[in-house]
């Protein structure tokens, strides 16, 4: 078993008894979801592209890709990135 792949693990146990989200201690990206019109991403790394069509977000895991129409990106701060439009799609990039 990998170092980050144990870490997680003990992040994930760490949070359980602590009563933490799990992301705040394994440094893992969370992604919600509002229908088709709103994203946020939560303890993301920092924007890698931001167009009309396509917003790709650096994290832990890789690169989050939001493609859609009319993409905007309303609120971002160092923990959490609020995208807005028509969402088609969401995805990881290694």
């Amino acid at each position: 078993m990998g170092k980050g792949k144990r870490r997680i693990r003990l992040g994930r146990r760490a949070a359980e008894w602590l009563d933490l989200p799990e992301e705040i201690l394994t440094g893992r990206v969370k992604v919600t979801l509002y229908a088709m019109d709103t994203l946020v991403a939560e303890n993301h790394g920092g924007v890698f592209e931001c167009a009309p069509e396509r917003v790709r977000l650096r994290t832990a895991e890789g690169i989050l890709r939001v493609e859609g129409r009319e993409l905007t990106l309303e609120e971002l701060s160092g923990e959490r990135a609020l995208v807005r439009g028509e969402i088609i799609g969401v995805s990881f990039e290694k």
